[in-house]
């Protein structure tokens, strides 16, 4: 969020929460290195990345 705060403070500041779904980018890259989550977790870690996706495309208006 820090890269993204030089250039749009406030998308940062919207998109902190997206910082909660940082173990999963690097747990899940290596074989046998699964995270251990509840499926209750699973959803609301694919739920958030949605809402961070949707917010960046907003932001560079994409559609």
């Amino acid at each position: 969020m820090e890269l993204v705060g030089f250039i749009d403070q406030s998308l940062a500041g919207s998109l902190e929460a997206a910082t909660a779904l940082n173990p999963y980018g690097v747990e899940v890259r290596y074989p046998g290195d699964t995270p251990n989550m509840t499926f209750r977790e699973a959803e609301d870690a694919v739920l958030l990345a949605a809402l961070v996706r949707e917010a960046i495309r907003e932001h560079l208006q994409v559609r």
